[in-house]
């Protein structure tokens, strides 16, 4: 693992406690890192069937994973899950290669995944020997591998360590000013989202959202494209830990009905600030709305949304109508920056709550 990657999982994990042998216990945390390995011998890849007894996932066909519960290097701990868990030795193994991390969030589960896939390509096939952790392995055409019933998530990590797929990017955002944020978004067919150009614009800005933890939403014009899509990604934060995760690409939203009146949230937007100089403010909202939009492979909804979820809707909704949040702020003196926002009124709701 590089030094970049250690002090990422160093970070992620310095308040997680440990196990009496120094190792991370992931029992009861959201962000997991971990690796998964696609090991691969001439055009055959190894499955293994997970056990019914494992807690996540079981009775699923996966790669050999683990979680990276020691700061060590990351080829060093790929080689221990292939040991413990198919008696596959370092002689065995001609080569590792490690692959961009990809985030996979499970709402059901409550985990946010931090997947490291890794290629393992292997000189010869040893003789298996499975844990616990695995009913059975075996060896499978990497042509047939997709059409399994595999864990969730393996698909799209199986790809990555193939080189299979193209790894997401951070995009750069627009910011108050930029002409893009006050034009009306153009709607999209349902030809156009099923396009490679609409579907990577998707992938990418989820992988901004979730990589740059900052927002529980992002409209396409804030990274300087004109289209009427939006991704939300709300999830639990320490301010917010009651809050039930939430994740939608919404293109063509409309509105179609509100409910009572408008009530003044707090606010704010990553294209006018992001870290302590985003700007907050009051903002008149319904907290609850009937809203109708496509997916992301143009099957159409229409929710009633209430609470985080309206709230979001709404914003975004704006964004696609070249209207910003400081449009709909009505009294002026609750503008303030990040760091006064959390210091009157994060540690205050935090007071009043005790």
């Amino acid at each position: 693992m590089t030094d970049d990657i250690i002090s990422e999982v160093t970070e992620l994990t310095k308040a997680y406690p440990r196990f009496s042998d120094g190792r991370i216990d992931y029992t009861n945390e959201r962000a997991c890192p971990v690796v998964n390995c696609s090991v691969v011998y001439e055009d055959e890849v190894l499955l293994a069937y997970r056990s019914k007894d494992v807690v996540a996932y079981p009775e699923t066909w996966n790669g050999i994973s683990g979680f990276i519960d020691e700061l060590k290097p990351l080829e060093e701990i790929v080689r221990q899950e292939l040991h413990e868990e198919m008696n596959i030795g370092t002689s065995d193994i001609e080569r590792i290669v490690v692959r961009s991390k990809i985030i996979q969030i499970d709402a059901d589960i409550n985990r946010e995944w931090h997947v490291f896939p890794a290629l393992v390509v292997l000189k010869r096939k040893p003789e298996l020997t499975t844990n616990w952790e695995n009913k059975t392995a075996k060896w499978v055409r990497q042509d047939d591998v997709l059409g399994l019933d595999l864990m969730p998530g393996f698909a799209e990590s199986y790809k990555n360590a193939l080189g299979l797929v193209r790894v997401p990017k951070i995009l750069r955002r627009t910011v108050f000013g930029d002409p893009i944020l006050r034009e009306n978004a153009r709607r999209l067919s349902k030809a156009e989202i099923a396009s490679s150009t609409i579907q990577t614009l998707i992938a990418d800005m989820f992988y901004t959202v979730r990589l740059k933890k900052t927002g529980v939403g992002l409209a396409a014009p804030q990274v300087g494209e004109s289209v009427a899509l939006s991704v939300i990604a709300i999830k639990a934060t320490p301010n917010r830990p009651s809050l039930t995760p939430f994740e939608t690409v919404i293109i063509n939203p409309e509105i179609v009905e509100t409910f009572g009146r408008r009530q003044q949230m707090w606010e704010g937007c990553i294209s006018c600030g992001e870290g302590r100089h985003t700007l907050y403010a009051k903002v008149p909202r319904y907290k609850k709305v009937k809203l109708r939009w496509l997916d992301d492979r143009a099957v159409e909804h229409e929710e009633i949304l209430e609470g985080m979820r309206a709230h979001v809707a709404q914003h975004e909704v704006d964004h696609l109508d070249g209207i910003l949040f400081v449009d709909r702020v009505r009294d002026t003196s609750t503008f303030m920056m990040q760091s006064e926002f959390k210091k009157r009124i994060v540690k205050a709701g935090r007071s009043t709550k005790r």
